[in-house]
């Protein structure tokens, strides 16, 4: 993960050692991402069952109607080649069993697709896992997203000619999701150094280091021991006595409020996402700007040029 998706991490959660969930801060949009591993055919249904119970768990707890869920992971169960409504295509690969399903049931009652069924892949495309000694291959990793943001998914492929020591395929989607840029900003904290100017306050801190420092001399520890006593009584005398400024925001004294709602109305026109509302906005505005100017232009300045002197026609 790159610093800058790093910095668009919201949250993690692990539950088990079978699923993994991560929250990141979208543009317009959050992101919910959940990394499953289900059971293999050793273990018995209802431990499948309770699995499926717990990733819905955890949609319901984590995730909102508008958030963009994406479900992938090692399912351990093929859907097939046979399409079924808008939730499985038939770019799958091998047999439907009765795991494969469950996680068809499972899509139905979250409302999502697996999407790397819906793209025309060759063979090699669509396996995952391959059998030891190679004698079968087989599709079971799967990438669930919703079905409302069915056009953001470009494509989803497996890559088998990764080099990793794995007898699974690294599978690899595409998707067109913009997350918010976070930016890091580092504030700085200041003491109110003014206001040792005050005879009481000087005298209240002074008091508190010299009280530290007595108390100090009594103990029996090393230099490193002294040092970081004494940084740590300098540092809660001046929180106690002085404390820090608090930064106000500087505007110039030219700046009305008026500009100030009307850059305000400018950033929410370019956070408005759809076509009609962002030109209503603009257009409202414009009227409001239009209304503003004729006020304040009405009877403000003389007209700078002199006016001629009427004409008399000539007897």
């Amino acid at each position: 993960m790159d610093k800058r998706t790093a910095n668009c991490v919201e949250k993690v959660q692990c539950e088990g050692d079978r699923l993994l969930m991560m929250k990141l801060k979208g543009k317009l949009v959050d992101m919910c991402i959940i990394q499953v591993y289900l059971p293999t055919t050793k273990h018995s249904e209802e431990e499948v069952e309770d699995m499926y119970e717990k990733i819905e768990q955890l949609l319901d707890d984590e995730t909102k109607g508008k958030d963009y869920t994406v479900v992938m992971g090692d399912f351990n169960a093929v859907v097939g080649e046979v399409k079924e409504d808008g939730y499985v295509s038939h770019y799958g690969l091998g047999y439907h069993n009765d795991r494969g399903q469950m996680s068809v049931d499972f899509c139905k009652r979250r409302q999502m697709y697996i999407a790397n069924t819906w793209f025309t892949q060759d063979r090699r495309r669509r396996y995952m896992w391959t059998k030891p000694a190679d004698t079968g291959r087989y599709q079971i990793d799967y990438i669930l997203t919703k079905c409302r943001y069915w056009i953001s998914v470009c494509n989803a492929k497996a890559y088998p000619g990764a080099d990793i020591d794995s007898d699974h395929n690294p599978e690899v989607a595409r998707l067109r999701v913009k997350l918010k840029k976070v930016l890091e900003a580092t504030v700085r904290k200041r003491w109110h150094l003014e206001r040792m100017k005050d005879e009481g306050t000087a005298m209240n801190y002074r008091c508190e280091i010299d009280t530290a420092v007595v108390a100090e001399k009594q103990e029996s520890a090393d230099v490193n021991g002294r040092w970081e006593h004494l940084k740590s009584t300098v540092i809660k005398a001046a929180e106690l006595t002085l404390g820090h400024k608090t930064t106000e925001k500087v505007r110039k004294p030219w700046v009305t409020d008026e500009m100030t709602e009307k850059r305000w109305m400018k950033k929410r026109t370019e956070d408005v996402n759809t076509y009609v509302k962002k030109h209503t906005f603009r257009g409202r505005r414009r009227r409001r700007f239009r209304i503003d100017t004729e006020v304040c232009c009405v009877g403000a300045h003389p007209p700078f040029w002199p006016l001629e002197p009427a004409r008399v026609k000539p007897n």
